[in-house]
């Protein structure tokens, strides 16, 4: 593993008051059929996360189900059920005593999963402003300027392109500028950089500082199976272990 290389910016401070992410007798599960057998992602979990304003890197091995519980911990467990499958949720998740799904529907979580769901007939700029449109939307602010987000991260020549005429890199650094312009207090990212080259990733990390150290108590969480992104975001490590082999329970360490 690297050395970071990437130059906190000066006025980054960690300080402030340190609310908590909390899981409380968490369970996530797939179920195929209504009577069928469940496929466990985590069951009966309970986990703080004390907001520090440093990035956590949830680490764990390939299909452990790190997707899916970042998923829950955005709050969008139950958006975008995959036929024939469905995700199914007990327990409670909060974020500073509100509750996640709350938090996410007034716009306090920013969102960037694997597979974006855009609406692809439609522009790269007319997505990003989605969040901010209509009843939701306006009592939501962006977190900075669309045309200097889109030029840092080398989409200002993609704003008025329809989405599925992107390559799958592009896309992605969609979904990394959608996230965090939505987000005021907690943004998630599963494998954000990836594909990204080191300027482009720069830039994001760049970003991520910035959207911490913007004076309130905040929490970036994120996967990557790249060390290296978490040795530049200087992150904090949460270990997903499963403590049996039939992932019937998941034990979460912070190392």
């Amino acid at each position: 593993m690297r050395e970071a290389t990437f130059e906190l910016p000066a006025q980054l401070r960690l300080s402030g008051s340190h609310p908590k992410l909390e899981l409380k007798q968490v369970s996530l599960w797939w179920q195929l059929k209504e009577n069928g057998d469940p496929d466990w992602v985590v069951s009966d979990l309970t986990a703080s996360i004390d907001v520090a304003q440093e990035p956590v890197w949830l680490k764990g091995r390939s299909a452990a189900g790190k997707s899916t519980l970042l998923r829950a911990l955005a709050g969008h467990w139950k958006r975008w059920q995959p036929y024939p499958r469905s995700l199914k949720f007990t327990g409670s998740i909060t974020f500073a005593s509100e509750a996640i799904d709350a938090c996410a529907e007034r716009g306090a979580v920013g969102y960037a999963p694997q597979q974006h769901l855009f609406v692809e007939h439609l522009s790269v700029e007319e997505n990003l402003r989605l969040p901010f449109a209509g009843p939701l939307g306006k009592n939501r602010s962006p977190n900075g300027d669309f045309s200097q987000l889109a030029t840092g991260l080398r989409l200002e020549n993609k704003l008025k392109r329809p989405v599925h005429s992107l390559s799958g890199g592009e896309r992605d650094r969609v979904g990394f500028m959608r996230a965090y312009l939505l987000a005021q207090r907690l943004l998630v990212l599963d494998e954000p950089f990836g594909s990204s080259d080191e300027d482009v990733k720069k830039e994001m990390y760049r970003l991520c500082f910035e959207w911490l150290q913007d004076g309130q108590a905040r929490l970036l969480i994120f996967t990557s199976h790249d060390p290296d992104d978490a040795v530049e975001l200087r992150a904090r490590t949460l270990q997903l272990r499963c403590s049996t082999m039939d992932k019937e329970r998941l034990v979460w360490q912070l190392v």
